[in-house]
């Protein structure tokens, strides 16, 4: 959510488009092209994973935010602001499943990450996931499921915010 450009940390330009929603398993959803200004001169770019707690308290939205999409938990809990399931065998678990609902937007386990990343000018800019980061920290032998807001959510939810990078 809140994708905007920056210059010197200073705000140069604001998608008109609130919030976005990228599902792994909807691929055309994963590519998002913007229409920035030509000589738009900005050199970071920086969104919220996750929703604002004004959001959050104001319940259920329509569109990405529907809750149809599988990302909204209730009216107390608010939004999922990232999920992540699969498989793997490090997992002791019924069908070595993992699950990831990272949300929450109460004090003190707001789980709301802000990324910041370098912007290129005139320069097709791809946002990526590095899973292995993510996976890399995250130990699925101890813990493989965190479905509601707490302490983990959050230091997950870190986890994942630094996992953002620029690709060419």
């Amino acid at each position: 959510s809140n994708l905007v450009l920056l210059r010197n940390n200073v705000k140069v330009w604001e998608s008109p488009r609130r919030y976005f929603l990228m599902d792994a398993s909807d691929t055309g959803s994963l590519n998002v092209s913007l229409q920035i200004p030509e000589d738009l001169k900005a050199n970071l770019i920086q969104f919220n994973l996750g929703r604002d707690s004004i959001t959050n308290a104001g319940g259920a939205l329509p569109g990405v935010l529907d809750p149809t999409t599988g990302m909204y938990w209730t009216w107390q809990n608010g939004y999922i602001n990232f999920k992540m399931e699969g498989t793997t065998n490090l997992v002791n678990a019924y069908q070595h499943r993992f699950q990831f609902h990272l949300g929450g937007y109460s004090f003190p386990y707001n789980t709301l990450q802000t990324v910041r990343l370098p912007y290129n000018d005139g320069v097709i800019n791809t946002i990526g996931i590095d899973f292995q980061e993510i996976f890399g920290q995250l130990h699925l032998q101890q813990q493989a499921q965190i479905m509601s807001p707490g302490k983990a959510a959050i230091e997950v939810a870190r986890i994942v915010a630094k996992a953002f990078k620029i690709y060419p």
